[in-house]
């Protein structure tokens, strides 16, 4: 349990992080992308309490459970963690650097150069950061428990990047880019992670053979979180196009109560279901 939640941490903290700086990318101003890529800092404990976590914990348990020295898959996801923390490395140092560039032209006029867009649109740059997350990916087996849990990390992910520029909307409201970044992690992430998540779960749930009759509490736990967590998505869709077209504080504030109550209750399945409740 506590293996899979560092991994749970690692994979939520960096998605937060890509949606925050895929749309650093597309911000109007060199000020907006400056801000959105410094907001990158709040997933950073995230990311390094699962990136630490995941290697302790998965040590502790090669020991614990008696695991062959020379076991092939133990070492791929070794070499596999080490990948993905060196591309991380290297991804965020590039994000550094289009910070600070960026951060020098909102100080001088506040207008985007041909120099800070090829640094945003680096190839080299951005593949770095995605190929840490692909890296992490593949040190899980592919089976449906796989991908019902990687769409549940991805949401969480998306929803913990809503509840950042939710947080710092409270005093920058009016910010268009905040009110992007809402919207399209919500509508771009959280929603197709949901399904990806709700079909495996469904997918999972034919191959054990559950027919509803004596299911385990944990697993109701987990169907009622998701069905009543898609009316949680659903209505904070809504409040962030009302926030992205209108820039009331107020539709800013209902969205952070809706991601936090969310992420509450991602947190409640989560425990639920890896302790097996019942």
């Amino acid at each position: 349990m506590l293996h899979v939640t560092a991994a749970f941490f690692f994979v939520a903290g960096s998605v937060a992080a890509g949606i925050l700086n895929v749309m650093s990318i597309r911000a109007d101003r060199p000020s907006e992308t400056a801000y959105l890529l410094r907001l990158i800092r709040f997933t950073l404990p995230v990311i390094g309490i699962g990136s630490l976590g995941t290697l302790a914990l998965g040590i502790w348990l090669w020991h614990e459970r008696g695991y062959a020295l020379g076991a092939a898959w133990i070492w791929i996801s070794i070499v596999l963690w080490v990948v993905a923390n060196a591309f991380g490395g290297r991804g965020g140092r590039h994000q550094e650097r289009s910070r600070e560039l960026a951060e020098r032209l909102a100080a001088s006029g506040d207008a985007s150069t041909d120099e800070l867009r090829a640094l945003l649109r680096d190839p080299k740059g951005n593949a770095l950061s995605w190929l840490a997350g692909v890296a992490t990916a593949y040190s899980r087996p592919f089976l449906p428990l796989f991908l019902h849990v990687l769409g549940a990390m991805t949401l969480v992910g998306a929803v913990l990047a809503v509840e950042i520029v939710t947080l710092v909307g409270w005093r920058r409201p009016d910010n268009p880019a905040l009110r992007r970044t809402a919207w399209a992690a919500l509508v771009g992430v959280a929603a197709p992670a949901y399904v990806v998540m709700r079909l495996a779960g469904q997918w999972i749930y034919s191959k054990e053979g559950w027919s509803g009759k004596h299911d385990p509490t944990w697993l109701g736990i987990g169907f009622g979180v998701a069905d009543t967590g898609l009316v949680v998505l659903i209505a904070s869709a809504a409040v962030a196009f009302w926030w992205k077209r209108t820039s009331k504080p107020l539709a800013g504030r209902i969205l952070l109560g809706l991601s936090s109550v969310y992420l509450v209750l991602l947190a409640v399945a989560w425990l639920a279901m890896s302790g097996k409740w019942g």
